[in-house]
């Protein structure tokens, strides 16, 4: 077993990266660290080289990053910008893989939930699109996309384990899997034998 620990959570610092508390995963024996990628690629190039160096000196690895997309970026709906994807998508891609990362998780649920009167089926197919597009961006820099089902007070699309499931069967990509979180399963109430 290895454990990470997800530094935004914690985070003090402006940049919401909670780069602050890398040296204290090293020295409480962390296997490795979880930062979040949309604010790695709000931070200018100065600043994230100074997060890599951060990263290298502690000794821990960043294997995986949380929070893929910025709420900025509308992912269904109508007011999706597949320019601003892409242009986001080749920086924060870039960064992660300068990293040496090999898991993205994508909860975001500011990008991802459906607005209001907007075909819930129409966004799942813009979902299940983006992600087959998605998928040889990170097979390339070999880097999993793993999908988050958030339990119903964070989002409004994608809450149930089984949900998670059809999605992944839908993209039917290999670099793109379902992550879990037990949290949300029970808030969600579903049946642990999902699993």
């Amino acid at each position: 077993m290895r454990i990470g620990y997800c530094t935004n959570l914690i985070a003090t610092q402006r940049d919401g990266t909670g780069s602050e508390w890398i040296e204290k995963g090293q020295e409480n024996e962390f296997d490795y660290v979880e930062l979040p990628l949309a604010q790695m690629g709000d931070l200018n190039d100065k600043e994230f080289s100074s997060l890599k160096e951060r990263v290298g000196i502690s000794g821990l690895k960043c294997e995986a990053c949380n929070n893929f997309f910025p709420g900025s970026i509308r992912l269904t709906g109508n007011a999706v910008d597949y320019g601003k994807i892409e242009e986001y998508l080749d920086k924060a891609l870039g960064r992660a893989a300068q990293l040496g990362v090999k898991v993205i998780v994508l909860g975001s649920p500011k990008s991802k939930n459906v607005p209001e009167g907007y075909p819930m089926d129409k966004a799942w197919s813009q979902l299940v699109e983006l992600l087959r597009h998605i998928d040889p961006l990170v097979r390339a820099k070999g880097i999993t996309v793993v999908i988050e089902p958030l339990n119903k007070l964070e989002s409004n699309i994608i809450n149930t384990a089984t949900e998670g499931l059809k999605l992944v069967k839908a993209i039917d990509r290999e670099n793109i899997m379902l992550l879990i979180d037990y949290y949300h399963l029970v808030m969600e109430k579903e049946n642990p034998e999902i699993i």
